[in-house]
């Protein structure tokens, strides 16, 4: 039982240290445009959605976000 304990809470440690990496894609160009077609949310054939995301944004300068529902 004492060591169950322990390898529960060794690995409780592991999956917080895990969560705490920072999680950076250096492929990502944000000074281009970014176009995804057809990008499915659901399960259903028509919960697709279009994302377009303009060249040059960021976390401050990219504050709106458009969603037209079509059903």
């Amino acid at each position: 039982m004492k060591n169950l304990k322990i390898f529960g809470l060794i690995l409780l440690t592991f999956i917080y240290f895990q969560s705490c990496q920072n999680d950076t894609d250096p492929d990502i160009d944000f000074s281009r445009p970014l176009e995804i077609v057809n990008l499915e949310y659901g399960s259903e054939p028509r919960q697709v959605m279009d994302v377009f995301l303009p060249a040059g944004r960021s976390s401050t300068s990219t504050k709106v976000l458009v969603w037209i529902h079509h059903p």
